[in-house]
């Protein structure tokens, strides 16, 4: 991974992102996908799609799955999912059952959700 501009501007030495292994909390939770007349998506989220899961002040890239025989999350309704989280030992003490949390795709907030359980925290070799 090579640094960006800013990072070489910042102290005119170059710095690199360490990458190590971390933590992937693994939530059971209920989403709703925003209709795009709400400012949401225009079409169906997939299985894996990898919107942003707001913790606090940090959005942290994630990976969505749908549970049961649903293969798509249409906006607009309710989809029981499971979320793939890193860095989850960063936020194990936060994210709890009953914690409300936004999805966004960039800057735009496309869902909500609620997490239902605590599946599992495994090992990520990102």
């Amino acid at each position: 991974v090579g640094p960006s501009e800013q990072d070489k501007s910042r102290s005119g030495r170059t710095c690199f992102l360490i990458l190590r292994r971390s933590e992937m909390l693994k939530l059971e939770a209920d989403i709703y996908l925003k209709s795009e007349k709400d400012g949401g998506l225009g079409k169906p989220g997939f299985p894996g799609m990898q919107p942003s899961f707001k913790v606090g002040n940090e959005l942290i890239l994630c990976r969505i799955w749908p549970m049961g025989d649903h293969k798509e999350m249409r906006p607009g309704t309710e989809s029981h999912v499971s979320i793939e989280l890193p860095y989850g030992e960063r936020f194990a003490e936060t994210i709890r059952p009953r914690y409300e949390f936004m999805l966004n795709i960039g800057a735009k907030t496309v869902g909500q959700g609620v997490v239902r359980n605590i599946i599992s925290m495994g090992k990520n070799s990102s």
